[in-house]
């Protein structure tokens, strides 16, 4: 498996195992937020809660470029590409090898 997409599916691993970490996180803060009296302990959770929203916003924008589905679709370009290269190899041989027939 060549390393870029070696590094896709990583990529791709770390992306979802950040969402279940921001996703676990904003629970936690939502759950503090709601018994947390008026003041400003609550209001900072609320801050929180607006960190880490913006964090789950950004990654699932990323999770577009690096879900499962999109890393699935990289991988079949990329094979596309290497099976293209392999044959453009082969064929490169071939005419070389004919050529030096013909000298």
């Amino acid at each position: 498996m060549p390393s870029t997409l070696k590094d896709l599916l990583a990529k791709n691993l770390n992306v979802q195992k950040y969402l279940r970490e921001l996703n676990a996180e904003m629970g936690t803060e939502q759950i503090l937020y709601n018994t947390l009296p008026d003041g400003p302990r609550r209001e900072a959770a609320r801050l929180n809660m607006l960190e880490i929203d913006l964090k789950l916003g950004r990654l699932r924008r990323s999770e577009d470029t690096y879900g499962g589905f999109a890393t699935v679709m990289r991988a079949l370009s990329l094979n596309n590409v290497l099976s293209q290269v392999n044959e453009t190899n082969q064929l490169i041989t071939e005419i070389t090898a004919h050529r030096a027939t013909l000298a």
